[in-house]
């Protein structure tokens, strides 16, 4: 019950915040839904998960945002859960360029025991060209156990570039690393991802397909690469197509799947 609370007022907190004292305010989102397989060194499982996100504009340049998020790995013998939303607050000029910042809420649970809660806060900008853009952000991150055991701390850094053939194909290649660490562990992993979306011409629906890796870099206790292949279909409001949607639209994202060498 207070996730389902913290997370609604996570996005109404950002969605009212825009709207305080606003001239013009254009509201622009999307709902997506996605899943796939993965693998775990020889362990084969299903992956799955969600996000919805709501963009409000106001004062021309101004933007808030809000969105939860979904992301699950499962199979017969369990699964690996989080749940979460984010705010994020930036000014945007949809010619040149996009600056702002982000916090995120997560938890973290597995065969339906809530063993632990994420926090992330960072900052986040965007680049744009005419068939490019380029989106940087950074965070620190906290994650408690809900049994009282150590804190583990998180700092991560992601590079997403995408890539525009036309105004309704989106080619996406992006890298993350991170590094977590408490009392008893120091470890950095590398996330790699490559997604092609394709929204229908005059039609609100985008079909996307995803290849994901994770990549521990340290301590062996964990276990080797997560591979993961998802297809999806979004479905987007306030906008005429997908690369407008990238400008105008809902166009920032906080750190939303599961990253599994520091699951416990």
């Amino acid at each position: 019950m207070f996730r389902v609370v913290a997370l609604t007022a996570i996005l109404l907190t950002s969605v009212a915040f825009a709207g305080d004292g606003a001239n013009e305010l254009a509201l622009t989102g999307h709902v997506e839904g996605y899943l796939g397989s993965a693998k775990i060194a020889e362990t084969g499982v299903w992956s799955g998960g969600g996000a919805a996100r709501v963009n409000a504009t106001f004062d021309k340049r101004w933007n808030g945002e809000g969105e939860i998020f979904f992301d699950r790995l499962f199979n017969d013998e369990g699964d690996l859960t989080a749940f979460g939303g984010a705010a994020h607050i930036y000014w945007r000029d949809p010619s040149a360029f996009a600056v702002g910042a982000f916090a995120s809420i997560n938890g973290l649970s597995g065969n339906g025991e809530h063993f632990a809660n994420h926090f992330r806060v960072g900052p986040q900008f965007q680049v744009y060209s005419d068939s490019i853009t380029f989106y940087g952000q950074a965070w620190y991150g906290l994650e408690q156990d809900v049994g009282g055991g150590d804190e583990m701390t998180e700092f991560g850094a992601r590079a997403l570039v995408r890539y525009y053939p036309t105004d309704n194909i989106r080619l996406d290649a992006e890298l993350a690393y991170l590094d977590v660490n408490n009392s008893w562990i120091d470890a950095a992993g590398l996330i790699g991802g490559l997604q092609a979306n394709y929204r229908f011409a005059n039609n609100p629906w985008t079909v996307f397909g995803r290849f994901q890796i994770d990549h521990p870099m340290q301590d062996a206790e964990f276990v080797g690469d997560l591979h993961r292949f998802n297809v999806g279909l979004r479905y987007s409001f306030g906008s005429s197509s997908i690369k407008g949607e990238d400008r105008i639209g809902a166009a920032m994202e906080a750190p939303t799947r599961i990253i599994h060498f520091f699951a416990k």
